[in-house]
């Protein structure tokens, strides 16, 4: 799985400098504008309820959850409209730059994402990372090749958003062509009762887990759209490619990484083996130090030099914010690794903590900043992120702690 996130990672590489020279900054700050806004309801649109299939023993006794997510994509889906339009004519957080037919690829997106999601724990929970690194390949690639050539034709933000939107449902076709059937059977066979019985269950998931990553997303996205919002797309795009640039390590390999702890530690702690889950918790943060160093100390050395002669000149205003992201995303790589942790052990309260204090941080930097420039936002927003993950990284601790309890026990 690792060699496949490698590929992903290099063939998104390779293909940013024609891509940045094919569109415009505002193009890329629209684009970046309209991922960033459907990234918090597409976040949201399984209410976190895909964790639960990683603690049933047999998926046989998981059959209403498929009802549950039809719902829930649905109502997410729907709700994400009512936001759009509301954003749009209240001109907030810089949805006004994206025209009204957007609002239909926002439906398509959301609904996209949360199979996805489904898609991606199903295939954690079997531990087919094989497969799941197939298709982030796959997926980088079909995006890569619908950008370029909508580039070519100056497609604009129609072919960005296009890109987006059918590499997405290709990654879910390939998986689900088979057990579509199957699925479709499952859920008209359940009766209203059990699927009112599972949410009631799980509750904890939704009621715990959404605000969560509500929050979460919040913290992750809020950044550009405000920029957005203050500054105008053009600079949101700069800071997009900033921020893409420098989190690249984290998007593909740190992603890779999160999911095959989540499927090795979500197997180990069903089972209840706390000293094998302890060894590897532990194993895994110094494995996850080290990748950090060898990838941003590089970052940070000799990317920003090179930006203009790769990007293009008109993308050289990067090079001063990649710097200053770098610590934000070091940071981030190591805790967004670990962060399953929480909903496995059913701790959510203490990635509440951390989702509170990040937004926090994140406002009150905001508000002190000296000026409105594109470099005072981005030092403010990388400092404040840096500081909400050391208290992410501490609450993560508190949670191998609690497993040290556990493993004594055992003894």
């Amino acid at each position: 799985m690792l060699s496949g996130s490698i590929l992903a990672q290099a063939v998104t590489l390779l293909s940013m400098p024609l891509i940045t020279r094919l569109f415009s900054l505002e193009d890329m700050g629209k684009i970046s504008v309209f991922i960033n806004f459907v990234t918090i309801q597409s976040a949201l649109a399984v209410f976190k309820f895909e964790n639960v299939l990683l603690l049933y023993e047999d998926l046989e006794d998981a059959k209403p959850l498929w009802a549950v997510f039809f719902w829930s994509m649905l109502i997410v889906s729907l709700f994400s409209l009512v936001i759009f339009f509301g954003f749009h004519y209240s001109a907030l957080l810089g949805v006004n730059e994206l025209p009204l037919w957007t609002s239909f690829f926002i439906v398509l997106f959301v609904l996209g994402s949360g199979i996805s999601i489904i898609v991606k724990t199903l295939l954690v929970r079997e531990r087919d990372f094989h497969m799941l690194s197939q298709t982030i390949v796959l997926k980088n690639i079909f995006n890569v090749i619908i950008r370029i050539i909508g580039g070519f034709l100056s497609g604009g933000l129609l072919a960005l958003i296009t890109a987006e939107i059918l590499c997405l449902f290709a990654f879910i076709i390939q998986f689900f062509k088979k057990q579509i059937k199957q699925i479709i059977v499952s859920v008209n066979q359940l009766k209203r009762t059990d699927i009112i019985n599972t949410v009631k269950k799980w509750k904890r998931f939704p009621l715990l887990e959404s605000p969560s990553i509500l929050f979460d997303q919040l913290n992750a996205v809020l950044p550009l759209l405000l920029i957005a919002q203050e500054l105008g797309p053009a600079l949101a795009g700069l800071f997009a490619l900033s921020y893409r640039i420098t989190f690249l390590p984290g998007t593909h390999m740190g992603s890779t990484l999160s999911e095959v702890f989540r499927g090795q530690f979500s197997e180990l702690y069903r089972k209840l083996k706390f000293k094998e889950v302890k060894a590897f918790f532990k194993s895994n943060i110094k494995k996850v130090f080290l990748l950090t160093l060898v990838f941003y100390i590089p970052l940070y050395l000799f990317v920003p030099g090179i930006i203009p002669f790769v990007f293009g000149n008109k993308w050289s205003g990067s090079a001063e914010l990649v710097k200053y992201l770098v610590p934000w995303a070091a940071s981030s790589f190591v805790v967004s690794t670990l962060s399953s942790v929480f909903s496995i052990m059913q701790v959510q309260y203490l990635k509440l903590i951390y989702d509170g204090s990040a937004l926090i941080l994140l406002f009150t930097f905001l508000y002190f900043i000296p000026s409105h420039s594109i470099e005072n936002y981005t030092k403010a927003i990388s400092l404040s992120n840096v500081l909400a993950n050391i208290i992410y990284f501490i609450l993560i601790i508190t949670s191998y702690r609690k497993l040290s309890k556990c493993a004594a026990l055992q003894v």
